[in-house]
């Protein structure tokens, strides 16, 4: 009895030294004096406009046409920033409809009245958007960088 007596009291001594040695090692502390944090800051402008509020319009592009706009990116800012680019709020209008997307769309054409009837338009024209992004950055002297960072590889990508 004795012998367990003791096992047990060794067993309670070793885990009262590794609790109080482990609790007197993360509880450290450190004083730091004089010291200055700074943020710094990030102002983007696009075409020397902050805010920007413009629009761009690249067109009436029809299938296989390629658009470009171009416009200048600033960070007036004091820190570096990556930037990034999305499209949205397309405006698909269906336009002038003729019989083969008339009847494309399930409708009948009506010959008399150049006219469709009964059909579903498919306005779809953000899902067939194929859509590239390249930087080129200058400075005074000339192009200094380029890069394509996204390239849609002619997948129909609805993630755009």
């Amino acid at each position: 009895m004795n012998k367990i007596i003791l096992s047990l009291s060794m067993i309670a001594f070793v885990a009262a030294i590794a609790i109080v040695g482990t609790t007197a090692y993360f509880s450290d502390t450190e004083t730091s004096v004089g010291n200055t944090f700074t943020a710094g800051t990030i102002d983007i402008d696009i075409d020397s406009e902050n805010p920007w509020t413009s629009n761009y319009d690249i067109g009436d592009l029809k299938p296989g046409e390629v658009g470009y706009i171009n416009f200048q990116i600033n960070n007036v800012g004091a820190n570096p920033v990556n930037v990034s680019k999305r499209l949205y709020k397309m405006v698909e209008n269906g336009g002038v409809k003729t019989e083969p997307e008339c009847e494309a769309e399930g409708g009948t054409w009506v010959n008399y009245g150049d006219h469709c009837t009964g059909e579903a338009p498919v306005d779809d024209v953000q899902t067939q958007i194929l859509y590239d992004l390249s930087v080129e950055v200058y400075d005074n002297t000339g192009k200094i960088w380029w890069q394509t960072i996204y390239e849609v590889d002619g997948v129909d990508d609805k993630s755009l």
